[in-house]
């Protein structure tokens, strides 16, 4: 089965945690909670890094399929 969610934040000093928090509740949603650690590490420093460099706002995409989680 496949999976696929997207949220857009604000560009601004918001935009990590509630990337953070999106994530973690869509893993839990999925029951996929023994990646959430892992999963909103990564994003944390990819929304960082794309409000800070690009300033423009992060949208964050997780999708799941056979198993294998990706997060852009």
């Amino acid at each position: 089965m496949c999976r696929l969610a997207e949220a857009e934040f604000k560009a601004d000093a918001t935009a990590t945690a509630a990337a953070r928090k999106w994530l973690a509740e869509m893993l839990e949603h999925w029951d996929l909670g023994t990646l959430v650690d892992t999963a909103v590490l990564l994003t944390s420093e990819i929304v960082t890094n794309a409000v800070q460099h690009v300033g423009s706002p992060p949208r964050v995409t997780a999708a799941v399929a056979e198993g294998n989680l990706e997060v852009g």
